[in-house]
């Protein structure tokens, strides 16, 4: 929320808080085309409606529809109206009243299905007339903090204050996590509006005040068995079907290893945003509930510690108390590794396509001006390659070697070309090898399969569990020719794992599992193979997965794209989406290719080399073609000069 707390201002004064508000308005609504109302909240004043009609009228000049609602009964407001808003109230009474009741309304219209939501971070543009410093804003604000830090709806907004004084128009924030306490509110001030000169000090942008959580603690409550699991206690889900009382006793040991990938995202995130979490598993045997409305088993964000709630997809459809930032299928391939690649096959891994191209056409081009200069006269071939040199081919190829010149051309222009191809040939040979010696130091694989037509072209046999999956046989079919299926039994399926974990066959298998049966697979083998993404199988659009504890490339846009429910929609609102936004560079393979980015700097050295030698080319052609008439112009300037001389002496 932002407020004004400016009271009887003048015109300058009203200009200027006007052209701030505006500026926010355009920066983070209309830019950004959220939809946004204009409130009036309460009684209303005359400076308060001189502040409306200068700001509606400016945003009517540059045709912008604005809905003005004038509330006077908060019964009245409807709750069908859009998120964002602009409002304008008198009295800071008003202000915990605005609060209650906004935290009323978005409890009972946020629909609890799954659907997509962008953060905003502006949810409320607010003018408050009768709040005179900052001060009496902190006093207000202190009142209904008590009520926000217990009700979660009403962490779907940020709150953003503006105050003016005499000179400028300061935006702060309110941060929660600050090194002093997790709890503690600090004011931050973000920018500064300057009157004079009617700028921000600082370019408007989107403010995240939670780049660092300071190691505040979180809790997170789990679902066993979907995509969370214990690693290294094989009895913790049967006690947590039978014995409550000692699965309560195991789950507080802190030697427990959690597996899955939500178990990977909190790890994740906490390295990203700097806190400290910790996991405890639902017992829904046990009489466990988790009530994130109410005040008994949830813990706000503003204390030490933070319970949010992590399970399947399925459950968060019916359990509005349950948070999945992410979709997931019940099924996926376990697939072998691929196999490895020929040191032969690694000559050409150093470059990419596009840098491989432009060297051999940087050489092509060298190569076609040694036979154009082959054909021209022999003065022009001297000038430029000079007299000594026999054979500028083999010396090109030798320079890019690494071979020694003997001869050299004997211009100064020449010999400078040549010192700038020379360099841009150690640039591009010293990269060469040193990206060849971790090649060939390593072992690379081959791309796995992405799909059923991959691996029926890879020759992958599938091996599906008796009665694991109905009609499995229609399932991996991907409409042409089906890949080789064994439907095995139990028994057989934990031997052929075996055997692929062992690398005892060089059979390429791929097993149809899910995540329950993974969890199984991890916790009674210690391993996995490696898990492959089937878009035939997918039941969610947002859907990812991990190939050996790697993220996929671009897990940035994968979570871009993630679904959530539940609190996770509260904390999308909050402005704590982007604690789910980790970025991918630190878990990709270290290995990777020398792009055209990469030896941007030797091209462009080359580059410049051909243009000086083009235009030194054309200048020695002109040159000698008008050396005959210049040394004519210069005998009839000089007989000139003379026969002027010999007139001034006969005068």
């Amino acid at each position: 929320m932002i407020f004004c707390n400016e009271i009887n201002c003048k015109s300058q004064k009203l200009n200027s808080v006007t052209k701030a508000i505006l500026d926010i308005i355009y920066e983070f609504y209309i830019f950004k085309n959220i939809n946004f109302d204009f409130l009036l909240y309460g009684e209303s004043s005359s400076h308060i409606n001189d502040l409306i009609n200068e700001v509606t009228k400016h945003l009517n000049e540059n045709a912008i529809p604005i809905n003005l609602v004038n509330i006077i009964e908060i019964d009245k407001w409807n709750h069908k109206m859009n998120n964002s808003a602009v409002i304008f109230i008198k009295s800071k009474e008003m202000l915990t009243k605005l609060h209650h009741h906004v935290s009323i309304v978005k409890k009972h219209s946020a629909d609890m299905q799954l659907r997509s939501l962008e953060p905003k971070l502006f949810k409320f543009l607010v003018y408050i007339e009768e709040i005179k410093s900052i001060e009496e804003l902190r006093d207000a604000i202190s009142k209904y903090n008590t009520a926000l830090m217990v009700r979660p709806p009403n962490l779907k907004y940020f709150e953003f204050f503006i105050t003016v004084d005499e000179f400028t128009v300061n935006l702060t924030a309110n941060v929660v996590f600050t090194e002093k306490q997790c709890g503690i509110f600090e004011q931050k001030l973000l920018n500064s509006f300057d009157k004079s000169s009617q700028k921000w000090n600082k370019k408007l942008e989107n403010f995240d005040l939670f780049k660092n959580f300071h190691g505040c603690l979180f809790t997170f409550i789990v679902e066993y068995a979907r995509s969370f699991y214990v690693e290294n206690h094989r009895e913790i889900y049967h006690l947590l079907q039978t014995d409550s009382e000692k699965f309560q006793t195991v789950i507080q040991d802190k030697n427990l290893k959690f597996g899955g990938f939500t178990s990977e995202i909190l790890e994740i995130m906490s390295k990203k945003k700097n806190f400290s979490y910790h996991c405890t598993l639902l017992n829904t045997r046990g009489g466990d509930k988790i009530i994130f409305y109410g005040t008994k088993n949830y813990k706000t964000l503003g204390l030490n510690s933070a319970v949010l709630g992590f399970g399947p997809i399925e459950r968060s459809r019916s359990h509005y108390h349950y948070s999945l930032p992410f979709g997931h299928s019940d099924y996926y391939y376990l697939v072998t590794p691929n196999d490895l690649y020929t040191n032969y096959e690694k000559l050409i891994f150093p470059f990419d396509f596009t840098s491989w191209m432009i060297i051999l056409l940087i050489f092509g081009i060298s190569f076609v001006i040694i036979l154009c200069l082959h054909f021209c006269p022999k003065w022009i071939k001297n000038r430029i390659i000079g007299k000594d040199v026999k054979n500028p081919g083999f010396n090109t190829l030798g320079i890019f070697f690494g071979i020694s010149q003997v001869k050299l051309p004997s211009e100064t222009l020449s010999r400078l070309i040549l010192f700038i191809f020379i360099c841009f040939c150690l640039i591009i040979r010293t990269c060469y090898q040193s990206m060849m010696f971790e090649f060939m130091t390593s072992d690379m694989r081959r791309p796995l399969p992405v799909s059923i037509e991959d691996l029926r072209k890879m020759n992958y046999t599938i091996v599906v569990q008796h009665g694991y999956v109905e009609n499995s046989n229609n399932v991996i079919i991907s409409g042409r020719k089906s890949p080789k299926v064994l439907n095995v039994s139990f028994a057989d399926f934990k031997i052929y794992y075996k055997k692929a974990l062992n690398d005892e066959t060089n059979e390429k298998f791929a097993f149809l599992v899910d995540s329950d049966f993974h969890a199984y697979l991890n916790t009674t083998f210690c391993q996995s193979l490696t898990k492959m993404e089937n878009e035939k199988l997918t039941k969610m659009t947002s859907y990812f997965m991990f190939v050996n504890n790697i993220l996929l490339h671009e897990l940035n846009d994968i979570i871009n794209r993630l679904v959530p429910t539940g609190i996770a929609q509260h904390l999308s609102d909050f402005g704590l989406w982007s604690l789910f936004r980790p970025i991918a560079e630190e878990f990709r393979d270290p290995r990777r290719i020398l792009s055209l980015n990469d030896l941007e700097f030797g091209f462009v050295l080359w580059l410049i080399a051909c243009l000086i030698s083009l235009v030194c080319f054309i200048f020695e052609i002109s040159y000698v073609k008008t050396k005959p008439l210049l040394k004519k112009l210069i005998g009839l300037i000089g007989f000139y000069r003379l026969l002027r001389i010999r007139l001034n002496v006969v005068h």
